[in-house]
């Protein structure tokens, strides 16, 4: 006979049912939904890539897609035209020392939280959402969410960078739980797991976020 015991979930009132035939398998107590590095960079850092984000998405505005440098991001934000690549994967950067203490970051933490096997950082977007554009406000994944959905099965961690905080609202939700930006911090999520962006008024918002690849789950 199988017992079921019953369980409280990280994020949420719900609860789940396990079956105690799992007691045996492999757990990892120190998993978390997000985990938050306040004062990453500093504020005249912050002011440098919002500079170079606001005037890249400007310059390429009026730019016809199929005439646009093609990256990874394409699929995703192809409809949006305030986003830049800052780096990928086996480019040259001007942000390399960005994506250096990313990647360093990252790797501890994955250390620590996930220990899921990571092979690097695969690319950069610096995303500008203008005070008078929505966002999509639905829940995705950066896991399999691209058009074939294959080579994204190997996205295991996400970062994302806020780079100001001067607006109300602008939260990132992951699951459950809510994220609040500060300018400067870094937060480090699952890319499976399901967030969205929420609405915000009062200032432009700024962020860049960095998808950190490897084999996929097995």
């Amino acid at each position: 006979m199988i017992v079921l015991s019953k369980v409280k979930q990280t994020h949420g009132k719900d609860s789940i049912y396990v079956s105690e035939a799992s007691s045996h398998l492999k757990k990892n107590p120190n998993f978390r939904w997000s985990l938050v590095k306040d004062n990453f960079i500093t504020e005249e850092e912050c002011e440098l890539l919002k500079e170079h984000i606001y005037e890249s998405c400007n310059l390429t505005s009026d730019v016809k897609p199929e005439e646009r440098n093609k990256s990874l991001w394409d699929k995703y934000y192809k409809s949006k035209k305030s986003n830049v690549s800052l780096y990928d994967k086996g480019d040259d950067t001007e942000f390399q020392w960005l994506v250096d203490k990313v990647w360093t970051t990252v790797k501890v933490a994955n250390q620590v939280y996930w220990k899921y096997d990571i092979d690097g950082l695969r690319s950069a977007i610096g995303l500008y959402y203008n005070v008078g554009e929505e966002p999509d406000g639905e829940l995705h994944s950066d896991f399999a969410n691209g058009v074939d959905g294959h080579q994204d099965t190997t996205f295991k961690l996400t970062a994302l960078l806020f780079l100001n905080d001067d607006f109300d609202g602008g939260e990132l939700e992951i699951i459950q739980g809510k994220v609040k930006p500060k300018a400067g911090s870094l937060l480090i999520f699952p890319s499976f797991a399901a967030h969205r962006v929420l609405k915000f008024s009062g200032a432009d918002r700024y962020t860049a976020v960095f998808v950190i690849e490897g084999n996929t789950f097995v």
